[in-house]
């Protein structure tokens, strides 16, 4: 199709060859334009459905947060417990009123209770730690599986851009091929630039690509 394009506006001669001191010029046909457009919506439609996964994921990643901090604040409150629990002084050495107990006794069931309250404490602290880190893990995962959709979403767009390059190069190809003044066409004309967008490029980014939806006058690619 695009072949076929190209031979029909070169023998229209839809561009011509400028002055030799003109310099390399853009050439511009319906064609062209067409495509460039086309392959500029497919980018869109693209960043559109990697838009609308991102929201999905975003908003997941959002609703996780809050037990993530729930518990965060959870085990700082824990810690506070078990450094407490590990300052307990000594109990004091006091007889008991009615006689009936040994000081050592006493002394010795106040420091099993403290040691029983350390326990409990640490036990506490190690379990929303646990629970802490398998949190943790999982706010990893979601974030990873964002920078994954934008590595996607990246290599698509790529494959979009290359293709649209490989209509346009077949068709112009053709064009000159067909054009009776091919050869100086050729060298003083190359179709328009049609450049890889820059965010596809970064290591992260929020794509914003804005396009046209236009229609040509010569068919549609």
């Amino acid at each position: 199709m695009d072949a076929r394009a190209g031979r029909r506006d070169g023998r229209k001669r839809l561009v011509q060859a400028p002055d030799p001191g003109a310099g390399r010029v853009s050439a511009d046909t319906p064609w062209i334009r067409a495509l460039t457009e086309l392959t500029r919506d497919r980018i869109a439609a693209e960043i559109q459905a990697y838009t609308a996964e991102l929201a999905e994921r975003n908003e997941l990643r959002s609703r996780a947060a809050i037990p993530f901090m729930a518990l965060v604040d959870e085990v700082n409150q824990a810690a506070r417990l078990l450094a407490e629990a590990e300052e307990e002084p000594e109990p004091p050495r006091l007889r008991l009123v009615d006689g009936k107990h040994p000081e050592g006794f006493v002394q010795a069931r106040r420091r099993a209770a403290a040691a029983r309250r350390r326990t409990r404490a640490e036990q506490d602290y190690v379990e929303r730690e646990r629970r802490l880190a398998e949190t943790t893990q999982d706010m990893l995962v979601r974030d990873h599986a964002v920078e994954a959709l934008e590595e996607v979403v990246r290599l698509q767009v790529r494959r979009v851009h290359a293709h649209g390059l490989r209509r346009i190069n077949t068709y112009w190809r053709h064009f000159v091929g067909a054009h009776p003044d091919g050869a100086a066409v050729n060298e003083r004309c190359a179709p328009l630039d049609f450049p890889l967008p820059e965010w596809t490029l970064q290591k992260s980014f929020r794509p914003n690509y804005p396009h046209t939806c236009s229609g040509n006058t010569e068919g549609k690619p």
